[in-house]
């Protein structure tokens, strides 16, 4: 519902106003009152009726608007028309020598105009205030030799009791409809702001972070629950309270901020023990600091918060990022792996992932997880270089409250336990210590783990993952790596080769890597010539695809439309041709020999059997060797 307040210089004017709100179209109901502007004191006016809105005439409504009610005042206008009609009855009814029109500035712009066009001498005074003597204005009328007045509710009071002809200007229809429909607009509007304040009120007083708003001079205009609980301070009873004396602290920065026009971040400060930290932006109006919001973060809450999550999201274990459809294989090689990954991700066994640093290992484990019965499960990856030994058996297999010092009093879950029923990623498995190898065999082999100073033995249903970069093989001939372990772990082997060894998907990873680099950066990506291209695919790539994409995004950085892509490139591949591929040493020429000799023994076709035979081999050996080398 929405309640009208109607000021009114006469009594007939309600049924004009009756009659508007019966026509008038609103979503919501319309309620009103009408009190007579002589009956009311305008200069102390009561609320003696709840309502959205004020409607009145002229000086009536300028004086209440003065008072800052709590509601909208709407003015009533005189129109053309109005005064038009007054001076036209006034003649017909008293045939006036001289008109005086004595009121409002919107009633004496409205009789200019007739003014010029009457054939009766007309006499314009405007009021300049509220508070103007109307009886003096009324009276120096009457001594200039004017006979009739027309004007408002108190000019035309006062021309009567001076016995003058009077004339009061009445409102019309489109005046009054004109009036209601400004009210109702800004009672609605006015709400609107209203539901947008309360729930931007809500908003911050709910939020988890500080909020201040202050004008350039420091005064705080604006201070949300949480900072208000910061300072000790009570808003909004404490607006307007000097920024500096309530956070000292900060005083230098905000200075900076407004004198510079640049936010400042992470300012530290200290309040009852606890540490803050600020962050200060500049609102910029028309190129000038028209205010300052000041953001606040309790520290020991932030990082309280983010164990939770982290501790939550370690709990359901980790999802995989990379599928198959996200590994560019233009090379023969990379498409055969890629097939027979597909196939391999479809049963449970445990995987051997072999290749050099950077040519995607990792990537193939989540492609595979992803690809598995297993991809709404756990996938839990481990760089086993990276965990040191005496914390190995703990980090893997978990322990039980206080089984040793410094041990969390609920006990921790192992790896194996959050990667149960999922798969576990075992990165840099050659990185393992001897001495551990043994224990992570025998879970491998009961899938079942005991977490340190418990005695309850727990089963895990998990699909094991390993990768290398180096030859386990070798290891296990030099006993740095147990050969059973070995064994249990390369039940199915993936072998990547080198980038080097694939020069067919140089260009497109490195098409791949620009274009990310381009979004990420705003910059087109360069033409490249030919021997641009030229010079990707013969550079050796000692860091496969990781070095590759680091180029990528140095060329990027480095682009400029004044240069020449070409030196760009050279530039940024110089650094990396510092490190060449080492000189092959006689295990090296071994294996290449080996190599040979087995592709000379296959070409005779004779059959792999036979090929064996020759070689001095078994079949099994020999197919592990073709493998190994990448024959097909």
């Amino acid at each position: 519902m929405i309640r009208l307040m109607f000021i009114i210089p006469y009594e007939s004017m309600e049924e004009e106003i009756q009659k508007v709100l019966r026509a008038f179209p609103c979503r919501e109901e319309i309620s009103y009152r009408c009190a007579l502007y002589y009956c009311i004191d305008l200069n102390n006016y009561k609320q003696e009726w709840p309502c959205d809105a004020l409607i009145a005439r002229g000086y009536s409504a300028d004086v209440i608007a003065a008072q800052n009610p709590p509601f909208p005042v709407l003015k009533m206008n005189f129109s053309s028309t109005e005064t038009i009609n007054a001076i036209k009855e006034c003649k017909e009814k008293f045939n006036p020598r001289k008109i005086a029109v004595i009121g409002h500035p919107s009633l004496s712009l409205a009789a200019e105009t007739i003014k010029k066009i009457s054939d009766i001498p007309i006499e314009i005074y405007t009021l300049d205030g509220p508070f103007v003597d109307i009886p003096s204005i009324v009276q120096s009328a009457v001594d200039n030799g004017f006979d009739t007045v027309i004007g408002g509710g108190t000019a035309y009071s006062c021309a009567k009791e001076k016995h003058l002809n009077s004339y009061l200007v009445g409102s019309d229809v489109e005046t009054l409809w004109k009036a209601v429909n400004e009210a109702v607009t800004a009672v609605t509007l006015q709400r609107q702001e209203r539901a947008k304040t309360q729930i931007l009120k809500t908003v911050m007083d709910n939020s988890s972070q500080g909020f201040m708003l202050t004008g350039t001079d420091g005064t705080i205009n604006v201070c949300n629950k949480f900072a208000s609980k910061i300072f000790d301070i009570s808003m909004p009873e404490n607006t307007g309270l000097s920024f500096s004396s309530v956070v000292p602290e900060l005083s230098e920065c905000f200075s900076r901020v407004i004198d510079a026009k640049t936010p400042v971040n992470n300012e530290m400060f200290k309040r009852r023990g606890k540490i803050y930290a600020a962050y200060l932006k500049p609102v910029i109006v028309d190129r000038a600091v028209n205010s300052v919001l000041i953001v606040y973060h309790d520290i020991s809450s932030i990082q309280e918060m983010e164990n939770q999550i982290r501790n939550k999201l370690f709990a359901k274990g980790m999802v995989t990022r990379y599928q198959f459809g996200d590994i560019i294989n233009n090379s023969p090689q990379m498409k055969k792996i890629v097939e027979m990954s597909k196939k391999i991700a479809t049963v449970d066994s445990n995987i051997l992932i072999g290749g050099e640093t950077g040519t995607g290992k990792e990537m193939f484990a989540q492609s595979i997880h992803h690809a598995s019965a297993r991809a709404n499960r756990p996938f839990v990856a481990v760089n086993c270089a990276a965990i040191p030994e005496h914390l190995l058996e703990s980090e893997l297999f978990g322990y039980s409250a206080g089984s040793f010092t410094g041990a969390s009093k609920e006990g921790k879950r192992g790896l194996f336990e959050i990667a149960h029923s999922g798969t576990l990623f075992l990165d840099e498995i050659s990185e393992l210590p001897y001495s551990f190898q043994g224990k992570l065999l025998r879970v491998l082999q009961e899938r079942e783990i005991r977490r340190i100073g418990d005695d309850k033995i727990i089963p895990v249903n998990i699909r094991i993952i390993a990768a290398t970069n180096k030859d386990l093989q070798e290891m296990v001939s030099e006993n740095k790596f147990r050969k059973d372990l070995y064994f249990r772990l390369d039940i199915l082997e993936i072998s990547i080769p080198p980038l080097r060894e694939r020069k067919e998907d140089i260009l497109p990873l490195f098409y791949f890597f620009l274009k990310k680099y381009s979004l990420r950066f705003n910059k087109p990506i360069p033409d490249l010539s030919a021997s641009d291209m030229n010079l990707l695919t013969e550079n050796e790539w000692i860091g496969n695809i990781r070095e590759l994409k680091n180029i990528a995004e140095r060329f990027m950085v480095l682009c400029e439309e004044n240069l020449a892509p070409a030196q760009i490139l050279e530039s940024c591949l110089s650094p990396s041709r510092k490190f060449r591929l080492p000189a092959e040493d006689e295990s090296k020429k071994s294996d290449r020999n080996e190599k040979e000799r087995i592709l000379s023994a296959l070409a005779s076709g004779a059959g792999k059997g036979r090929a064996a035979k020759a070689l001095g081999m078994g079949r099994s050996t020999l197919w592990r060797k073709m493998k190994r080398y990448h024959i097909e």
